[in-house]
């Protein structure tokens, strides 16, 4: 995956390499991660990867619920290590990606202590107005004291 402000579109392997539309922000954000002794990649912060989850979705997919079932789980990690405030674009996907959070589907997979923490990193970094549909969870639980 590489920024959409790439031209031409980039090639690995004689493959164009998929261009996500919104990138160019989370690809500031970014930390490397070591996969061997002189092999590294870089990986987006919780913020940055809720915002190409997004983008994800806006693409040809398969499984489009899928990728709203990862933001599910990203928000929970969110809800655990905090985030970061989301520049502007980032803020747009990240609340596209909140509006396909009414469906049932898209937390299907998350076990309850997931929802609750998932819920908790929407309202305490990206939307504290944000009331959680009912089969999510029981009661809206509140923000944690800073």
């Amino acid at each position: 995956m590489v920024t959409d402000r790439l031209e031409p579109g980039p090639r690995y392997r004689r493959r164009e390499i998929l261009q996500v539309p919104g990138s160019a922000s989370a690809a500031r954000h970014t930390k490397p991660f070591a996969l061997a002794e002189d092999v590294s990649i870089r990986i987006p912060d919780v913020t940055a990867a809720l915002s190409l989850k997004e983008a994800a979705c806006e693409t040809a997919s398969a499984d489009p619920v899928r990728h709203v079932q990862d933001g599910v789980l990203l928000l929970a990690c969110a809800g655990v290590h905090g985030a970061r405030t989301p520049s502007k674009s980032e803020r747009q996907n990240i609340n596209r990606l909140v509006s396909r959070l009414s469906t049932v589907e898209g937390w299907s997979m998350a076990s309850h202590d997931v929802r609750r923490l998932a819920v908790l990193g929407l309202i305490e970094h990206y939307r504290p107005e944000w009331t959680p549909p009912c089969f999510v969870v029981a009661v809206r639980p509140s923000p944690r004291k800073a």
